[in-house]
């Protein structure tokens, strides 16, 4: 049992961690221009400074004048204001000066995927893998909504031509639609190939990597066999990194704000889920090269953001068989409602603060994983994690012995 300070902790800290920026808001770096400065002496040597600052994404006033001073003689710092009520600060260090610059129309919320819309225009293109079925298919109308042609692709072609019907249906919205089959289990290079030369001619922008399998059942892992672990490996890792190395290098080329989201998992790292092992290893896989990717992007001043989405539990359609079925409840979001807030909270961290290029948007997820992270409760979790998984397969197979 917590503490009552405790509990206090976690509420007040809550809203914070809640706050937290993970996507950079503008990646087009801000233009310094007319700089000058003056000196009075009046009793303290003083430095008036005043210069122009362009931001390519400041929408309607891209340009704004700033004026500020430094007082005394050792320069260390400076501050000041700018006309459209930013301010700006400097400091010097070892002969070296930082100038930072805040700008209040840097990133205008014109809607809640304020954020998603600077990686589109006219033209560009989201590919979402898994578009079919579950979170993909809303990540695929959402983007639709937002003006995006899509690249679906998915197993099944029936299933694909489906989700491109309901984006041809979507009122207000015109946009194109490619569907494009693939095993990732299966597939070789010449079904790599294939899908390489649909993606390579587009100007893709947005990059989901949501396809992914699970164990049919809660089970030990020396019973999966084989053929189940490495499937389960193909299409959660294997098929991210491969949807990866396509796209990307084509987004580094265009040198335009572009996207790439990985789906991860609590049980990734947060709780780790005995019972379904390599699918929790695999997760933990996407969370960790995620993160690496993310730092290597950003030193190389790329403007691709990246980040893994950590999820607990959603309601999906799950294929028969599958041990448990889930009810969208409070707590639980449809795969609807979870595409939709995760592309409304591109730049917040939720659940994750502290981890880079990771978000847990969603608010019941980010809860549980800020609570079990910030009191060292992963192996309490993992122990609940078994009990619950394995209560749940005896149950699944008592009724299908009835059955």
């Amino acid at each position: 049992m917590f503490a009552k300070s405790q509990l206090l902790a976690v509420l007040f800290a809550l809203p914070f961690a809640l706050s937290q920026g993970g996507i950079r808001c503008n990646n087009d770096p801000i233009t310094i221009s007319n700089w000058t400065t003056s000196f009075e002496t009046s009793g303290l040597r003083i430095e008036r400074i005043s210069f122009d600052v362009t931001s390519p994404d400041a929408g309607t006033s891209p340009q704004t004048h700033c004026t500020g001073a430094i007082v005394g003689v050792n320069r260390f710092g400076a501050s000041g204001t700018c006309d459209d009520g930013g301010s700006w600060n400097s400091l010097a260090l070892s002969g070296s000066a930082t100038l930072t610059v805040v700008l209040p129309r840097e990133c205008p919320r014109g809607s809640p995927f304020f954020l998603l819309r600077k990686y589109g225009g006219e033209g560009t293109w989201a590919v979402v893998t898994g578009g079919s079925t579950g979170i993909g298919r809303g990540y695929a109308l959402q983007l639709a909504e937002n003006g995006f042609n899509i690249v679906l692709v998915s197993l099944v072609q029936g299933d694909l031509d489906k989700v491109a019907r309901e984006i041809a249906a979507l009122p207000r919205t015109k946009v194109s639609t490619v569907q494009h089959a693939i095993n990732f289990v299966t597939a070789g290079d010449a079904e790599w190939q294939a899908l390489a030369d649909v993606l390579t001619p587009l100007d893709v922008r947005v990059l989901i990597n949501c396809a992914g399998t699970n164990h049919r059942s809660a089970a030990p892992f020396v019973s999966d066999g084989p053929q189940l672990s490495s499937a389960i490996i193909a299409v959660n890792t294997t098929a991210t990194v491969r949807m990866t190395s396509l796209i990307l290098p084509g987004m580094l080329a265009r040198r335009k704000p572009a996207l790439v989201l990985n789906m991860a998992s609590h049980a990734g790292g947060v709780m780790p889920a005995p019972l379904h092992a390599t699918y929790s290893g695999s997760k933990a896989f996407i969370v960790s090269w995620t993160q690496a990717l993310g730092v290597e992007l950003r030193k190389s001043g790329s403007l691709v953001d990246v980040a893994a989405i950590n999820l607990g539990t959603v309601k999906v359609v799950q294929a028969p068989g599958l041990f448990q079925d889930f009810t969208p409840s409070f707590t639980v979001p449809s795969s609807e409602r979870f595409a939709r807030g995760v592309l409304a909270s591109l730049g917040l961290q939720g659940g994750a603060v502290g981890r880079a290029f990771v978000m847990t948007p969603y608010w019941s997820h980010a809860l549980l994983e800020f609570v079990v992270r910030s009191f060292g409760l992963e192996n309490v979790a993992a122990e609940g994690a078994y009990n619950t998984l394995a209560h749940e397969a005896e149950q699944a197979m008592k009724s299908s012995k009835r059955e």
